[in-house]
């Protein structure tokens, strides 16, 4: 078997035709992919009364690689032999390895189907064996009936009894008395290595953040598009109710990611005539105002866009018109769109503003109910784990008002956000956050009041988040001393 992947391996020892590779899994000590006829020359036949045959087979690979192939063993079994009526294949090493810095044993076999087969309807008992030390002490790691025919069999069996010094691996099949295996047995050898143990990292390390009190919204889950968004609970807020008059709404942000992450997205949505509306509402509900801003794809500063469709019900926002928008260098500050009938403006915090016109459908479609959503969208795989902090939203000019601070999420529901546990409201005082990596499994935040020598620190009582690959907990506001560390569990 050839791995395929050879541009994410690399060779570090060589020991008599065994090569010690490492990659994304466990370092392995390989000793046979059966690349070449050559390998074959390996092994030995070592010992039972069987008439026996070895050959290079390059049209079976236990991984379908047809760049590689397998050792093919012929055995011709006869019940005369009695007790010998086994064959024994045996790959010498030299230098003996350490067992001590192994883990597991592995191999693939393949049994021809048209193989005489025992008394119990399988294909002979098999063990899989390491020979120790300089007497060759036979230590069998694994034994198991052979079957089923027709598939590769993969055995992977962990290190165990004497190991300090393997000087070979053998397999057996036996047939003698009681498997009564009277004919051929045909055999498909491939994959032989030993696993290493994973390295030993060091300790995860808890890192303290600042903090930006309002709403940080995360793009905490493992999709470049998911809608983390909030909504108003209520659908009050029209610039069409009760008559046609302008109304303002508007977005501040306080923290932005770094420009680098392109496409990177906070938007203000109006969803018109559905006041109970859902997750994916750009692209689920029928109506739909967009104002969106983003770090430029295209180039430097921030795009300001704004989009609607009406009547389009699971339809992507970027299927209707382009309103209006523009680029500017500014991204922290209140950003907004005024409303008044079919004519809107939108602006940016340093004052750039453009005007543009809907369609008259708009004043059929969003003359009920209107809904606003605020969130954010990765946009790109690179983005994710990224957040936006927002200080403020306001409605002004509609039948009801809102100027929402993020003190509390009364007025929001939360539940359309793809993950909630994104949605992140930062309380004023609250004084840093403590970040620690997905990877560290097992690990657990414990905290102390007062330093002291316990084997264990009580359980963090702090509510845990994960955000892309990281997990993260809020510290404040600030109630006194507080030490914190992982623990393993």
């Amino acid at each position: 078997m050839r791995d395929g992947k050879a541009n994410r391996l690399f060779t570090m020892a060589a020991l008599a035709g065994a090569a010690l590779v490492s990659g994304s899994a466990s370092a392995q000590v390989v000793l046979n992919r059966f690349d070449t006829d050559a390998e074959v020359s390996n092994w030995r036949f070592d010992f039972g009364g069987v008439l026996h045959s070895a050959i290079f087979d390059g049209t079976m690979d236990a991984d379908g690689n047809a760049a590689s192939g397998s050792m093919k063993v012929t055995l011709t079994f006869d019940t005369t032999l009695g007790g010998n009526n086994k064959g024994a294949y045996t790959r010498d090493i030299n230098p003996a390895l350490d067992g001590a810095q192994l883990q597991r044993l592995q191999m693939d076999v393949f049994v021809d189907p048209a193989s005489a087969m025992d008394a119990f309807g399988n294909f002979g008992y098999f063990s899989l064996v390491v020979r120790n030390g300089p007497s060759y002490t036979y230590n069998a790691l694994a034994n198991a009936n052979l079957t089923p025919a027709g598939q590769w069999i993969h055995f992977d069996t962990a290190l165990s009894g004497p190991v300090d010094s393997i000087r070979a691996v053998t397999w057996q099949l036996y047939g003698g008395p009681s498997q009564n295996i009277n004919g051929d047995v045909t055999l498909w050898i491939d994959n032989l290595v030993f696993t290493q143990p994973p390295p030993t990292s060091a300790p995860p390390a808890l890192v303290l953040q600042p903090l930006i009190p309002g709403l940080e919204i995360a793009a905490s889950l493992g999709d470049a598009f998911q809608r983390q968004d909030i909504r108003t609970a209520i659908s009050d807020y029209s610039w069409l109710l009760p008559l046609v008059s302008p109304a303002t709404y508007t977005l501040t942000i306080t923290n932005f990611p770094d420009p680098a992450y392109k496409s990177f997205e906070a938007h203000i949505l109006l969803v018109g005539n559905d006041p109970s509306p859902g997750s994916y509402g750009d692209y689920n509900e029928a109506n739909v105002v967009y104002l969106r801003i983003l770090n430029n794809p295209g180039g430097s500063g921030y795009a300001c866009e704004l989009r609607y469709k009406v009547a389009a019900p699971g339809s992507s926002i970027f299927s209707g018109p382009l309103v209006a928008s523009f680029v500017t260098p500014t991204i922290l500050g209140t950003w907004g769109m005024t409303l008044d009938g079919t004519t809107a403006t939108i602006f940016a915090p340093d004052g750039t503003t453009r005007n543009g016109t809907f369609g008259d459908e708009v004043l059929t479609n969003f003359d009920q109910a209107t809904v606003v959503y605020v969130g954010i969208i990765p946009n790109a795989v690179a983005n994710i784990g990224q957040s936006a902090v927002f200080s403020g939203v306001s409605v002004t000019g509609t039948d009801t008002e809102l100027a929402e601070d993020f003190s509390t999420l009364d007025n929001w529901v939360v539940t359309v956000a793809l993950d909630p546990g994104g949605v992140i409201l930062v309380p004023v005082g609250a004084i840093r956050k403590l970040i620690w990596p997905v990877s560290a499994a097992g690990f657990t935040l414990h905290s102390i009041d007062m330093l002291a020598e316990l084997p264990m620190w009580p359980l963090s009582d702090l509510q845990v988040r994960t955000i892309g690959t990281n997990k993260l907990t809020i510290l404040g506001p600030d109630p006194g001393n507080r030490f914190f560390r992982l623990e393993k569990q």
